[in-house]
C-alpha cells in the first residue's frame, strides 16, 4: 500500500462536515461509505472534532480507526479556525492488521485448545462464532446465553459498559454455563462504513485460583473522567493565555495552576491506563518497518515548545538522514518521547538534548543525551520498576514512564537501556530489530 504522505490535514464546517481533505483521509472518508463534502463518517475523528469546537480550543488525541481489515493508529490534533469550523492534523498514520485469524500451519501447541478462546458478535451481542468451540455453548444466541458475566470489584460489568460507550474492554470474568469454566473476556468494536457493527474478541481460559489483576482504573471511570477534564483543561488554557481579554495576573495564575495540575492528572490517568494494557495476558505488538530517524524528528518536534520554554535545544538527525527498524510506529514515538521528556526534566537551562540514531549491526537504535544530574549506576536497574522515579524526592510523575517505555520495547523484540553517572548526564539508548 502506498505510504501515506504526513502531515494530513482537513477542514470541518460548523455543522461538522467534512469539507476538504487531504488524499488518504478523503479515500478513507469514501471507504467508509461517506462522501466529500458530507458528514464525517469515521466515529474517532468526528468525537474529536465535535469537542474542538464546543471548547473552543485545540483537542489532541490518539486513537485507533477501523479501515477493512486493518486498524489506523492516528495521531490527530483538532484546531478551531479562525474563519469557523475546524482544522484537522493527523501527524501519525500507520496500518496494522486489526485481527489476524489462526495460522492452519502451525505447529500443534501442547497447551489445551480451550486455553485461549477467540469470537465474535454482532451490536446486539449476538454470538456469531466461537473458536475453538466449546460444548455448551450457543452460536446464534446473546453471549450471555453461553457465559454468565461476573461483576468486578466496583460491582461493574466491563463489557456491558462498553457496549453502552461503543468501546473495547478487557478482565470481564465470565462463566461457561454449561460446566462453570472461568474466562477472561476481551474485546475490541468493529465498524463497518462508521457504524458500530459488534466486537471481536478473545476468551482466556483461567485456572483455579486464578483471574486477572483488578484494573487500576476501571475503564467504566476513565470515560467518566476524560472529557470533563478536557474541558477544564481547555477552560484553564484560555484564562491563561488571556484569549478572551487582559486578566488580573493573579487570576491567570490561577488558571495555569490548575492547567499544570488537571495535565498532571491527565498523565496520570493515561499512565494507569496504559499499563493496564500491557500487563494483559495477552498484549502483543505487531512490528513493521518503521525509520527510527524520522521517529526521533517528531519526537523532537513534539517536546520543542516545552523545551524552548525551559531553554534546552533539542538536537535531532537532519533529515536525509534515516535508519531502518522494526516496531510499532505509535508505540516507538511513544517511547522517544517519554525519554525526551524525561531528559527535560532534568537538563539545565542553557544545555540541549542530542537524538541520534545508530543502524548498528542486528539492532538499530535511537540514543537520547543529556547534560542532566546522572543517576547512580545502582539505581540503573530500580528505575525501569513499576512506581520509581530518577529522583524519588521530586514532585509529580506516575514513575510508570520507564517501565512502560522498556516493557513496549520488549514486546517490539528491543529494550531500553540507561548509561549514566552523577554529574554526566544521561544516555538512554531504545534498541530494535533492524528493518
Amino acid at each position: 500500500m502506498t505510504p501515506v504522505a504526513l502531515p494530513v490535514r482537513a477542514r470541518l464546517d460548523e455543522a461538522g462536515h467534512l469539507v476538504e481533505a487531504d488524499p488518504a483521509l478523503a479515500d478513507l472518508q469514501v471507504r467508509a461509505g461517506g462522501m466529500l463534502p458530507g458528514p464525517v463518517c469515521i466515529p474517532q475523528i468526528e468525537a474529536i472534532a465535535r469537542l474542538a469546537l464546543r471548547v473552543r480550543a485545540p483537542i489532541r488525541r490518539s486513537v485507533l480507526a477501523a479501515d477493512g481489515e486493518d486498524d489506523l493508529n492516528l495521531d490527530i490534533e483538532a484546531r478551531p479556525a479562525e474563519e469557523g469550523g475546524v482544522e484537522l492534523v493527523i501527524g501519525t498514520w500507520s496500518r496494522q492488521r486489526a485481527y489476524a485469524p489462526a495460522d492452519p500451519h502451525a505447529p500443534p501447541s501442547e497447551a489445551n485448545p480451550n486455553d485461549r478462546l477467540e469470537w465474535e458478535s454482532d451490536a446486539t451481542l449476538i454470538l456469531d462464532m466461537l473458536k475453538p468451540f466449546v460444548a455448551g455453548a450457543r452460536i446464534g444466541e446473546v453471549l450471555t446465553a453461553s457465559f454468565r458475566l461476573v461483576e468486578d470489584e466496583g460491582g461493574h460489568l466491563p463489557l456491558l459498559n462498553a457496549v453502552a460507550a461503543r468501546a473495547g474492554f478487557s478482565g470481564q470474568m465470565a462463566e461457561l454455563r454449561a460446566d462453570g469454566t472461568r474466562y477472561a473476556l476481551a474485546g475490541d468494536p468493529v465498524f463497518v462504513h462508521g457504524r458500530f457493527r459488534g466486537y471481536r474478541g478473545t476468551a482466556r481460559r483461567l485456572g483455579a485460583g486464578d483471574g486477572e489483576p483488578p484494573a487500576i482504573i476501571p475503564d467504566s471511570l476513565e470515560y467518566a473522567l476524560r472529557e470533563p477534564l478536557e474541558t477544564i483543561l481547555a477552560d484553564a488554557e484560555r484564562i491563561a493565555t488571556e484569549a478572551d481579554g487582559p486578566l488580573e495576573a493573579r487570576h491567570v495564575g490561577y488558571a495555569r495552576d490548575i492547567l499544570t495540575a488537571g495535565r498532571h492528572l491527565q498523565g496520570l490517568i493515561g499512565d494507569a491506563m496504559h499499563l493496564q494494557a500491557i500487563e494483559r495476558p495477552d498484549f502483543s505488538v505487531t512490528s513493521s518497518p518503521i525509520d527510527l530517524a524520522e521517529v526521533a524528528r517528531e519526537a523532537g518536534a513534539m517536546v520543542a515548545p516545552q523545551a524552548a520554554a525551559a531553554d534546552v535545544t533539542i538536537i535531532v538527525p537532519p533529515t536525509r538522514e534515516t535508519c531502518p527498524a522494526l516496531g510499532d510506529h505509535r508505540h516507538v514515538l511513544e517511547i522517544a518521547v517519554n525519554l525526551v521528556a524525561n531528559a527535560l526534566r532534568y537538563a539545565p537551562p542553557g544545555s540541549d538534548i542530542a537524538l541520534r540514531t545508530d543502524p548498528g549491526g542486528s539492532e538499530a537504535a535511537l540514543i537520547v543525551s543529556d547534560r542532566g544530574i546522572g543517576i547512580e549506576p545502582a539505581e540503573h536497574q530500580r528505575i525501569f520498576e513499576k512506581y520509581q522515579r530518577v529522583d524519588p524526592a521530586e514532585p509529580g510523575g506516575s514513575g510508570l514512564g520507564l517501565y512502560i517505555a522498556r516493557r513496549l520495547a520488549r514486546a517490539m523484540g528491543g529494550d531500553v537501556r540507561v548509561k549514566s553517572s552523577p554529574g554526566d548526564g544521561a544516555v538512554f539508548t531504545l534498541s530494535l530489530p533492524r528493518g
